[in-house]
């Protein structure tokens, strides 16, 4: 440092990124050490706060981009019921597909609530235009925001989900974790798409009792009751256990193709741990495990 001029790195672990400047001290003078520890301290924060900003912005792009590559969806996706509830499920989802009426999906996490949402769009006459689905459980309410309404920037606008499916669907993925504060501008929106005719089918998901939810304040029953036309129930796999056993066999078989390991099947005693499991996590842990 020189005596009218300050300079501290900003640093992240050991490796330096900037340089946090201070010149020209109010009412003159030169800097002291003082200030220099003062600069010091504020440039922790600032490396901090400026290495988040770059982390949600990759985290953005990164949202946008696999949203982008995921709006058509393909009728070949495989969708496993071995169980016969399962299989009823799935004949509801085609009778159900050609329909408009919104509907709720209800279930445990890991269920399979999203491929249940997707069934629900290729197999009807929607297959053709963009499935959005949006992550209502965002850990950034205002990214959650901007992809439920858009936002203007310096380079453009960006579209609203609705915007974007436009004659396809839009899948609201765990409702219940949309902050009150949202819920009565979403509440706008899909008045303003009825009243505009907007070519739209609607579905959502949940894993929590959303009426516990109303009754206590966090939900608003005006929103629950547009989207919860036509509620359906996704078993936990626990009580489906036909679907364990097929779905253990087409994960091994898929990451044995991925890890390049000839492995033919499970024996009939790790079968019988299979099927004898909890699976709290569902679906999505037996695919960990």
């Amino acid at each position: 440092s020189a005596a009218g001029f300050i300079a501290v790195p900003l640093r992240s672990k050991d490796i330096c990124f900037g340089v946090l400047e201070a010149a020209g001290k109010k009412g003159g003078g030169d800097f002291s050490e003082t200030d220099v520890s003062l600069l010091e301290f504020i440039a922790g924060y600032a490396a901090t706060v400026y290495r988040t900003s770059c982390a949600y912005r990759l985290y953005t792009d990164s949202v946008k981009y696999l949203e982008g590559s995921t709006d058509y969806i393909s009728e070949q996706e495989l969708f496993i019921a071995a169980s016969r509830i399962m299989q009823e499920k799935l004949a509801l989802c085609k009778r159900l597909a050609s329909s408009d009426v919104p509907v709720m999906i209800v279930g445990e996490n890991g269920t399979g609530k999203t491929l249940i949402a997707k069934q629900l769009h290729i197999y009807g006459c929607r297959a053709t235009h963009p499935f959005i689905r949006v992550n209502c459980a965002e850990p950034s309410q205002e990214l959650l925001e901007n992809r439920l309404f858009g936002r203007t920037t310096s380079s453009g606008n960006d579209e609203s989900c609705f915007d974007r499916a436009d004659g396809g669907t839009v899948f609201l993925d765990e409702a219940a974790a949309i902050p009150l504060s949202i819920q009565r501008k979403l509440l706008n929106q899909l008045l303003q798409i009825e009243q505009n005719g907007k070519n739209i089918r609607l579905i959502a998901s949940t894993a929590c009792d959303l009426e516990h939810l109303i009754r206590d304040g966090g939900f608003l029953s005006e929103l629950y009751g547009k989207l919860n036309v036509l509620p359906l129930y996704i078993p936990p796999l626990r009580q489906r256990k036909e679907d364990i056993t097929a779905l253990s066999r087409f994960f091994l078989q898929k990451y044995a193709r991925k890890v390049r390991k000839n492995i033919t099947g499970f024996s009939h005693d790790a079968e019988t741990v299979l099927e004898s499991n909890a699976w709290r996590g569902n679906i999505r842990e037996l695919k960990n495990t």
